[in-house]
């Protein structure tokens, strides 16, 4: 056969679907030959499986800056509970909040080989100004690990706001965030549910009409409370999802979302998300096209709400209720904090020892007397004056004015899907906030990544909106 005759076999094309699909195979078989290596030459088979999930999230990042930030957004509900001051119990935890950081070194460098200039995000002022008050804090803490501690965990949520709203500033690339958040509500919310089915409950519960326990599910979480205000700002956030996705079958998710995290907040018994709900309706009522939906979501709760749910709302008002009581002790206590230290407080994630050393009577939560101190003021509000005196509350409050800046902004786009997460950032704003008057979530881990998370990706819409106008405001049509 002559060379000219002769044609080299066209190279196969690679679609995006099947490179992916490789990829997958092959990082499945590599773990699996890790994990067998690592069971019969380590003492623990954990360490080479975690240093290879590592390798790989390492190389999303390098590859796509948000895979990377999708992967880290769906690990984090599924991290230990354990403190980062204990990293042998919390390998996950301390992993995730070096992997946030090596994230951010990663676009630093970009940024500087590529000469690309960088513009401060929408919130960038209180997001520097809620980070530099709760690092202010530290140096005044009794506990300086347990402050430590914490504020590396703030600073890995804000740093995922950050990497969102200063990189991804186009649909594309926000597309496997807004994944990664569907993804995270439905598997958290389905745990919830199949634990409350099962029974498989914490062991933190509350005491009925009849003097029996009823003991609440936790999922993932540390408490009860924790899981109740990380599921409910799925709540609202299915309703914005809905609007930013183009399938259908991302569109189902959206709403077996609303359906599942709806009744797992209700079954977390925490009163807290039960006024936050209300406050949502409040909300959502003021457009008659959700007026079906809330009709819906009113039904669903009217037939899945427990009986026990009766006992959490009775008597609410009567102060010698010991849960009541009890509240008012911590947020007693959070004052007397704040008027011994009103300017920095006792100290980042300090509460419980701060409780111990006041000098003041009526304290039910003592060593001796078979109950843990509180851990937080059941308030965040309250809990940011013992904690971080006025210097953190003008922060917290300078973040909230600016993410209700950026929200409104949002909501006066003429992207409809723009203005649609708009409104259920609005909702899971509110939700927050409002839930935060009986718990601290805001700045737990797990809600906290979240929180930031939801910042980022509307601090990234501002700016895509912004482009758009200004390419509509330049086109001959305009």
């Amino acid at each position: 056969m002559s060379g000219e005759g002769w044609a080299r076999p066209a190279a196969p094309e690679w679609s995006v679907a099947g490179a992916l699909a490789a990829a997958a195979l092959t990082a499945v078989a590599a773990a699996g030959a890790v994990y067998a290596v690592g069971s019969y030459r380590l003492d623990d088979p954990t360490i080479l499986p975690i240093v290879a999930a590592g390798l790989v999230a390492v190389a999303l990042g390098l590859w796509r800056l948000e895979y990377g930030l999708a992967l880290l957004i769906v690990l984090t509900p599924f991290a230990e509970n354990a403190p980062i001051a204990e990293p042998e119990n919390a390998r996950l935890r301390v992993a995730l909040v070096v992997w946030a950081m090596v994230l951010v070194g990663i676009q630093a460098v970009r940024s500087v080989l590529s000469g690309r200039r960088l513009e401060a995000p929408p919130v960038f002022l209180g997001a520097l100004a809620f980070v530099g008050a709760a690092l202010a804090s530290v140096p005044f803490a009794e506990d300086g690990g347990a402050a430590l501690a914490k504020f590396l965990l703030l600073a890995g949520s804000v740093f995922i706001y950050l990497l969102i709203g200063l990189f991804l500033d186009d649909w594309r690339s926000l597309k496997p965030i807004f994944a990664a958040l569907l993804l995270v509500g439905l598997l958290v919310s389905a745990h919830a549910l199949w634990q409350y089915a099962t029974g498989e409950l914490s062991r933190v519960g509350f005491i009925s009409a009849t003097g029996a326990v009823e003991y609440r599910i936790a999922s993932f979480f540390s408490h009860p409370n924790q899981l109740a205000g990380f599921v409910v700002l799925f709540v609202p956030l299915s309703v914005g999802l809905y609007g930013v996705f183009e399938s259908r079958l991302a569109r189902a998710g959206c709403v077996l979302l609303l359906l599942l995290a709806l009744p797992a907040a209700i079954v977390t018994y925490s009163r807290g998300v039960l006024v936050a709900l209300v406050a949502l309706v409040l909300v959502f009522a003021r457009s008659k096209r959700a007026w079906p939906a809330l009709a819906g979501a009113a039904a669903l709760v009217v037939l899945l709400a427990p009986a026990a749910w009766q006992d959490r709302v009775a008597d609410v008002g009567r102060l010698d209720r010991p849960e009541i009581a009890t509240r008012l002790d911590f947020w007693d206590a959070a004052l007397s904090m704040f008027q011994a230290h009103p300017m920095l407080g006792v100290g980042l994630n300090n509460f419980d020892v701060a409780y111990i050393d006041l000098e003041q009577t009526g304290r039910s939560f003592l060593p001796g007397s078979g109950l843990a101190p509180p851990a937080s003021a059941h308030n965040l509000y309250l809990n940011t004056l013992a904690e971080q005196g006025l210097v953190g509350i003008a922060a917290l409050l300078l973040l909230i004015l600016a993410a209700g800046r950026m929200v409104l902004a949002l909501r006066r786009s003429a992207d409809p899907r723009i203005r649609g997460f708009g409104l259920g950032l609005l909702g899971a704003g509110i939700a927050l906030l409002v839930s935060n008057l009986f718990d601290v979530t805001f700045v737990d881990p797990k809600t906290s990544m979240l929180a930031w998370t939801l910042l980022g990706v509307g601090a990234a819409l501002e700016r895509i909106d912004a482009h758009e106008r200004a390419l509509g405001a330049g086109s001959p049509e305009a």
